[in-house]
C-alpha cells in the first residue's frame, strides 16, 4: 500500500469537537472543461470520506473510481488527518486527484463541518496539506498548523493592496468631482455624464471595499485560532529570536509572515472606518440629487426641444397653408380642416408637456425666493 497523508483545517473560532451538517454532496467540477467531472463525496458514520470520481473520456463513456479518506485523527482546533492510498487511483488520474484534493475537494469537504460566511462563497486561499508521511499535529509549529498560516499571510496582504488601491481610486475620484461639481446647481452640458460616471465608480469601489474588508475580518477570526494554538511557537510578530539559533532564519521568516498578517489587518481595519465614514460623510445625497437634476435636466431638454421643433414644424405649415389658401381657391376647405387638425395635434403635445413647465419654473421661483 502506498499511502498519502492528508490535512484538513475545518475553520473554527471555538475549541469544541466538529458536529457534521452535511453527510453527502455530488459536485460538477468541470469548470466550462468539454470533459464532464462529477464527483461525490460520502461522511461515512466512522469518520471516513468516500469520493466518488466520474470523469468523462470520451463523448459517451465515462470512468468512475472511488477513492476512500481513511481518517487518522480529528482534533477540537480544527484540524483533521486522513490518508489513502495511492495506489486506489489509476495513475493517469493521480496527479488530478492529488490537486484537486488539495483544494477543490478540500472545499467541498470543508461542507461538512463548516458553513461559508465571505462574499466570494468559498476561502479558496487555504489549501490542504498533502504529504508522504503521517504530520504530528499535537508537535510545536508542525507544517499543516504553519502552512496554513502561510497561506493567510498571502491572502491579506493581497487584500491590504487591493483595498488600498481602490482606497487611493475613490479619494482622485472624489478630489476629481469638487473640482468640477457645479456651482449653486448649474450643469454645463459637458459634465453632465462625467459626473453621473463618477459617482457610479466611487458606489462601486465602496462596494468592493466593503467586501473585500469584511471577508479578510472574517478570515482574521478564524486565523486567530490558529495563531493562539499552543503549538504556534513561532509564528508570531512579537517572538523575540536569538541570531545564533541555528534555525534563526526560519523563524524570523515565519515572524515577518506574522508582521504582515498584523499590518495588513490593522490597514485593513483603517480603510474599512474609512470608507464607513466616507459613506456618513461624503454627501452621497448631495450626489444623488445632483444626478437626479442631471437627469431632469436631460429629459427637460429634450422635451424643450420637442416643443420648440413643434412650433417650428406648426409655423412652416400652417404658412404653406395660408399661400396656398390665397393662391388655389378650391381647397380653402381643405385648408380649414388641415389647420384644425395641425392646431388640435399641437395643442395635445403641449398640453402634457406645458403644465409640468409651467409647475417646474414655479417650483424654481419659489426656491429662489426663499433663498433671498
Amino acid at each position: 500500500m502506498n499511502r498519502k497523508y492528508v490535512v484538513f483545517w475545518i475553520p473554527t473560532i471555538i475549541y469544541t469537537e466538529l458536529r457534521e451538517i452535511k453527510t453527502e454532496m455530488v459536485v460538477d467540477i468541470s469548470d466550462n472543461s468539454p470533459h464532464p467531472y462529477y464527483v461525490k463525496f460520502t461522511l461515512c458514520e466512522n469518520g471516513n470520506i468516500i469520493i466518488t470520481s466520474k470523469v468523462s473520456i470520451s463523448d459517451s463513456k465515462f470512468e468512475e473510481f472511488d477513492i476512500p479518506l481513511m481518517l487518522c485523527e480529528k482534533r477540537s482546533n480544527g484540524f483533521i488527518q486522513f490518508y489513502f492510498d495511492e495506489d486506489t487511483i489509476p495513475e493517469n488520474w493521480r496527479k488530478l486527484f492529488e490537486y484537486n484534493l488539495s483544494n477543490a475537494f478540500y472545499h467541498i469537504i470543508k461542507e461538512f463541518w463548516h458553513e461559508h460566511e465571505s462574499h466570494t462563497g468559498k476561502d479558496s486561499y487555504l489549501f490542504a496539506k498533502i504529504s508522504s508521511h503521517p504530520i504530528d499535529l499535537t508537535e510545536d509549529d508542525n507544517p499543516a498548523l504553519v502552512g496554513f498560516l502561510e497561506d493567510f499571510s498571502e491572502f491579506f496582504c493581497s487584500n491590504e493592496i487591493t483595498v488600498s488601491f481602490l482606497n487611493r481610486q475613490i479619494n482622485i475620484l472624489v478630489r476629481k468631482f469638487e473640482d468640477i461639481k457645479p456651482n449653486r446647481g448649474k450643469i454645463s452640458v459637458e459634465n453632465r455624464q462625467v459626473l453621473k460616471k463618477m459617482y457610479e465608480d466611487i458606489v462601486r469601489y465602496v462596494k468592493l471595499i466593503n467586501d473585500l474588508c469584511e471577508d479578510s475580518l472574517i478570515g482574521y477570526n478564524y486565523c486567530k485560532t490558529l495563531l493562539s494554538c499552543i503549538q504556534n511557537k513561532s509564528f508570531k510578530y512579537d517572538i523575540e529570536l536569538n541570531a545564533n539559533e541555528i534555525n534563526f532564519d526560519i523563524k524570523n521568516s515565519f515572524r515577518r509572515k506574522a508582521l504582515n498578517i498584523q499590518n495588513s489587518i490593522k490597514n485593513i481595519e483603517t480603510i474599512k472606518s474609512k470608507n464607513q465614514n466616507r459613506l456618513n460623510t461624503l454627501s452621497f445625497t448631495e450626489v444623488i440629487s445632483l444626478i437626479g437634476k442631471i437627469d431632469e435636466t436631460l429629459n427637460n431638454d429634450k422635451k424643450w426641444q420637442r416643443i420648440g421643433i413643434s412650433l417650428a414644424v406648426y409655423s412652416i405649415l400652417s404658412t404653406l397653408l395660408f399661400g396656398f389658401k390665397d393662391n388655389i381657391q378650391i381647397i380653402q376647405n381643405w385648408f380649414n380642416i388641415l389647420l384644425i387638425i395641425i392646431s388640435v395635434l399641437l395643442g395635445l403635445f403641449l398640453f402634457f408637456d406645458i403644465p409640468k413647465y409651467i409647475s417646474y419654473c414655479w417650483k424654481l421661483g419659489k426656491r429662489s425666493r426663499n433663498k433671498k
